[in-house]
């Protein structure tokens, strides 16, 4: 049995695992014989430290460090293997890139201010501007040849950490796309009375999060991403 994606669970959830479920994958001492094919059995559990941590709401620092599964006592008797080969290096056409970001994952980077976990960024593969035209120009180069191309446009994508970023470059994007634009509104009436006080101007400019904006503005070959909470039990969300 394989059991990806641990290092996310807390350790109450291991602990129930180990006590309940691994019951159900073992036999009887009386059926076991020479032919049985069924035991002993193991449990391949994957843990990727980096990427996939624990969140406790509300939790401070020391509360979560005590919930993850490395404080439990099962955690002693299990036998611990690395991987060695790196195979998303091994299949990249670009290695010294690859090793970067993973140097940086496992912490084997060099600071450039220590103090505040601050890395130095390769000069190679550093756009030295904060222009949001400039940026999407480096990413999509020759957007009026190449907008019919729709494997160009969705193996390329920028990522911004906030709202209001995401809807500048959107903006930004749709408006130098070539073709004619339709906009799309979203229903912007308030059925009950006690939010009446507010405007739909005022509603309208909201800009919640893992909601779409009011107007949403589409043209044709334009790409659009859909995004799924896919809501995991430990309290992350994916956006």
């Amino acid at each position: 049995m394989t059991w990806k994606r641990k290092s996310g669970f807390c350790r109450t959830t291991r602990k129930a695992a180990a006590l309940n479920k691994v019951r159900d994958f073992q036999l009887p001492q009386p059926e076991y014989n020479e032919t049985c094919q069924l035991m002993p059995k193991f449990i391949v559990e994957e843990y990727d430290w980096k990427q996939i941590l624990l969140v406790l709401k509300c939790g401070s620092g020391a509360q979560i460090v005590h919930v993850t599964l490395k404080t439990l006592y099962i955690w002693m008797s299990e036998t611990e293997l690395s991987l060695k080969k790196n195979m998303s290096v091994r299949n990249s056409s670009d290695a010294t890139f690859v090793n970067y970001i993973s140097d940086i994952g496992s912490g084997q980077c060099l600071l450039s201010d220590p103090l505040r976990n601050v890395i130095r960024i390769r000069l190679d593969i550093l756009l030295e501007t904060s222009s949001i035209s400039e940026i999407c120009k480096f990413v999509f180069d020759d957007l009026s040849e190449n907008y019919k191309i729709a494997s160009r446009l969705c193996s390329r994508a920028l990522i911004a950490s906030t709202n209001e970023v995401v809807n500048s470059v959107n903006e930004h994007m749709i408006s130098n796309f070539p073709r004619k634009s339709r906009e799309d509104c979203n229903s912007d009436i308030t059925h009950d009375e006690n939010y009446h006080q507010y405007t739909q101007a005022f509603l309208n400019n909201l800009n919640p999060l893992e909601l779409p904006p009011h107007i949403i503005k589409l043209k044709m070959n334009y790409p659009i991403v859909l995004h799924k909470n896919s809501g995991p039990s430990n309290g992350t969300t994916y956006t």
